[in-house]
């Protein structure tokens, strides 16, 4: 059976939980995604948004933490899991929480709101951990595009 997620949303107001990896350890980012749902009831005004748990490992934690801030739109595409049950300290048993394990991190949108900032702005266009660099030459539009004949 095929376990792909792929979200399209928008990072909220709060901080993830972010662990900076050593020689030993991963760096470890536990946070959630706002994602706009494509329906609304009629006396509504907005449509409304699902956080969506989410945790990256590694260098994709590391690219998250650096490059997201609030507000910022993300795609991200990963598989569906669920932690382990745990007993809490009354020994009630309770069931582990359901998230997205990111396997891929992507930009969404143009170019920067804030222009004055330029930490923003130097954000590559796509990406990210482990993504190929782009090869110089032609713009990605006309990249392989047959010359005119002139007959």
């Amino acid at each position: 059976m095929l376990n792909t997620v792929i979200l399209n949303g928008v990072m909220p107001h709060f901080e993830g939980n972010y662990k900076e990896g050593d020689g030993n350890s991963k760096s470890f980012l536990s946070w959630a995604v706002s994602v706009k749902r494509e329906y609304k009831k009629e006396d509504e005004q907005y449509y409304p948004d699902d956080l969506i748990n989410f945790k990256a490992f590694g260098p994709r934690a590391d690219f998250i933490k650096k490059y997201f801030n609030q507000g910022d739109g993300i795609i991200l595409k990963g598989r569906l899991q669920r932690d382990d049950d745990y007993t809490t300290e009354d020994g009630e048993t309770k069931k582990g929480q359901l998230f997205v394990l990111v396997e891929s991190v992507n930009f969404v949108g143009g170019a920067n709101k804030d222009s004055n900032d330029t930490t923003k702005n130097s954000k590559p266009a796509t990406g990210g951990p482990g993504s190929a660099p782009k090869k110089p030459g032609k713009p990605s539009a006309i990249r392989g595009a047959a010359p005119k004949r002139p007959w």
